[in-house]
């Protein structure tokens, strides 16, 4: 599938690997998208590179329309505030704000560190 500018969507492989670690890495560099500090080996996250092209909203709805196709009737996400496209993304195919965590937890790293 085709998006954006020449992006092209397709199943995760295990050629993908490189990719989807140095992404996962930008995400943890935001300080707002993961609580991870290190790279995890099984994580896959929007590049910088590929952002504002509609890919999170397709891969949304593909997991919206996987989990229904299994018989999963509730899906959450938990964003970070400061995350205003995903909460944007997550919007869109109908997820609302349902509450807010008070120091959910304390992150090791980044300008939002303590």
């Amino acid at each position: 599938m085709l998006i954006g500018n020449n992006v092209r969507l397709h199943a995760m492989v295990t050629t993908d690997t490189e990719a989807i670690l140095k992404i996962y890495e930008e995400g943890i560099q935001t300080g707002h998208a993961t609580f991870e500090a290190e790279v995890p080996d099984w994580h896959k996250w929007d590049s910088e590179l590929a952002q504002n092209q509609g890919i999170g909203s397709v891969l949304l709805e593909r997991l919206i329309t996987s989990s229904k196709k299994f018989g999963f009737c509730k899906l959450q996400a938990y964003v970070f505030p400061e995350n205003k496209i995903s909460i944007h993304v997550h919007e869109k195919p109908g997820f609302r704000k349902s509450g807010t965590h008070i120091q959910l937890a304390f992150l090791s790293y980044g300008f939002i560190a303590g």
